[in-house]
């Protein structure tokens, strides 16, 4: 090995099926951007987006927050329920781990790993090279509304279905009639709802 007047910093990537190329080669490119600003320091245990369900299935999330892909956070609730999964949030850091959400968090995630090893000015430089906002994102405003469908509440599930079915477009309050018994529902919520 031959000597250098920096230490090194080795950062091991697990590769999964269907995991995002781009993230791999960007989180190299971007420790390889970071390590001409450092000095070097610590290690830490990260995942991003579907890489959160192998630690998980490690046992090394029980009791810890964690985040993964808004869309995959009801199954990841249900596949580990001993772990705390906050999926607003683009990237959680808790002690030794720091997990990143959806597909593209990986540039937060990789940015908040260069402040935790390199250093705040290391991360601030290599942010700015990159054009990577340091501040911090949330998830909570890329999600979709995904309300469950397993409460077994007929009529509401057919209200739910036909929303769904909009894509997202206001309804026309008179389809209600579709349903005879929620178009009742509906006027007695209103009349209930009215002061007087």
């Amino acid at each position: 090995m031959k000597p250098t007047s920096r230490p090194e910093l080795e950062v091991g990537l697990l590769l999964y099926h269907g995991c995002q190329m781009a993230m791999i080669h960007g989180i190299t490119d971007l420790f390889a951007i970071a390590s001409h600003f450092s000095t070097g320091r610590g290690a830490t245990l990260a995942s991003s987006c579907g890489g959160a369900f192998i630690l998980a299935a490690t046992g090394l999330l029980d009791g810890r927050p964690a985040t993964t892909h808004w869309l995959f956070a009801q199954d990841f609730r249900e596949r580990f329920p001993k772990v705390l999964v906050e999926p607003d949030k683009i990237v959680i850091e808790d002690g030794d781990i720091i997990t990143g959400g959806g597909l593209m968090a990986w540039t937060d995630l990789g940015v908040r790993l260069v402040d935790r090893l390199l250093g705040p000015t290391v991360m601030i430089e290599t942010a700015k090279f990159l054009l990577v906002d340091p501040a911090g994102r949330e998830q909570r405003h890329y999600s979709s509304f995904a309300p469950k469908l397993t409460h077994g509440d007929e009529a509401i599930l057919k209200v739910q279905h036909w929303l769904q079915s909009r894509g997202g477009r206001r309804p026309a309050w008179p389809k209600w009639r579709i349903w005879p018994g929620l178009r009742n529902a509906r006027s007695s919520a209103v009349s209930r709802a009215r002061p007087g």
